[in-house]
């Protein structure tokens, strides 16, 4: 899926939500502060689901001989996901590695095998050889660094978030509760659909649907 930019969702709230597609009333600029909320609304959600807004594959690291740690994490990484490995310098498959709660006290051998998460490292047994491995792992981006010229905003969630941004607007700006809880009430159907295929995505198993009558309640 593509990336959602701040300007694509910062243009959909001013032209289907706050009627100023040329955004000469709701500019970038006053908008932005309301997509820096809308994020982080957005980001607590996935993180009260289990899920993460965004995952992505690291470039393979080189596990020298011994080694009991991955070292050092990609700067946006947030939790691992899985980590695949393979001889170093072949060209053979990547092979599934097996997470565990606590690694076992066996002797080293040719692979890894075994990788747990602790005190905010990937640890593994070691291995008698030096080895290749693909980590995938959840990523992580601040709402503070959301600008207008945002490209990647690390989130499939544009629907939601142009709803929320112009909830806010017509909320603190206008001062126009209706039009707010009309938007939010959108913004609030599209965060579901968003969870649910996110969860499919990552986990791949279904999605227990909210039943009729349970809504949420209108905040901010």
């Amino acid at each position: 899926m593509p990336d959602v930019t701040a300007a694509s969702v910062l243009s959909e709230a001013q032209s289907v939500y706050l009627n100023d597609p040329s955004a000469t009333l709701f500019t970038n600029t006053i908008l932005t502060p309301h997509l820096k909320t809308a994020y982080e609304h957005f980001r607590n959600e996935c993180a009260l689901n289990g899920i993460s807004v965004e995952y992505r594959i690291a470039s393979p690291a080189t596990i020298a001989i011994g080694a009991v740690t991955y070292g050092t994490l990609p700067t946006d990484f947030l939790l691992p996901i899985k980590l695949e490995e393979r001889t170093s310098g072949s060209t053979d498959l990547y092979i599934p590695m097996t997470e565990v709660r606590f690694l076992p006290e066996i002797d080293q051998s040719t692979m890894l095998t075994y990788w747990t998460w602790s005190d905010n490292n990937i640890r593994f047994v070691g291995a008698t050889q030096a080895n290749q491995v693909r980590l995938t792992y959840f990523w992580d981006f601040s709402p503070d660094a959301v600008t207008a010229a945002t490209t990647d905003l690390r989130a499939n969630g544009r629907s939601y978030l142009a709803a929320k941004v112009a909830s806010l607007a017509h909320l603190w700006i206008n001062q126009n509760e209706t039009l707010a809880k009309a938007c939010n009430d959108v913004a609030e159907m599209q965060l579901q659909k968003i969870i649910g295929i996110m969860i499919r995505n990552t986990l791949g198993v279904p999605v227990r649907q909210i039943p009729f009558g349970r809504r949420r309640s209108w905040s901010y």
